[in-house]
């Protein structure tokens, strides 16, 4: 039998040092952990297998339906309803990303006052507060574009 070892994450961790109080925290969450696992088991075994065999199904037909709304948003688009608190929706987050190149081409009297390594967002965004600089003609001349992602909100 292959004896399966741990990971190490000695090349990956951040200021890996082994301190006595972190250990003693991950040994207290370890226990509580245990203990919680404990009672859980004790409760699933008082549930009447027909209850189990219930919730079983009930988290089955949730799940497939969250799937199909879903997919209803996909293809028919959003809703919500304010007053009812029922949404259904796809939500679109942008992040803005800072390009350097163009912004110096376009703001190069700026450069020195929001350049590091890459453009200092809080400096650039008081620029365009201040109205020295457009928001608009900064996406015109792609010093910045959006990271987009999307996330579903269904309750």
């Amino acid at each position: 039998m292959v004896e399966k070892k741990n990971p190490d994450y000695e090349s990956s961790a951040i200021n890996l040092c082994n301190p006595d109080e972190v250990r003693l925290a991950l040994i207290d969450l370890h226990e509580a952990q245990y203990n919680l696992q404990g009672l859980q088991t004790q409760a699933d075994a008082m549930v009447p297998p027909e209850l189990s065999q219930g919730i079983f199904e009930c988290q089955e037909l949730v799940g497939k339906l969250t799937k199909d709304v879903r997919i209803a948003i996909d293809l028919y688009g959003s809703y919500q309803n304010v007053e009812d608190g029922r949404y259904a929706l796809q939500q679109l987050k942008r992040s803005p990303v800072y390009h350097v190149t163009p912004f110096k081409e376009h703001y190069e009297k700026f450069a020195g006052a929001v350049i590091e390594e890459t453009i200092n967002k809080k400096a650039l965004e008081g620029l365009v507060k201040g109205k020295l600089i457009e928001q608009a003609d900064l996406e015109m001349h792609k010093v910045v574009t959006y990271d987009e992602t999307r996330a579903f909100i269904i309750k």
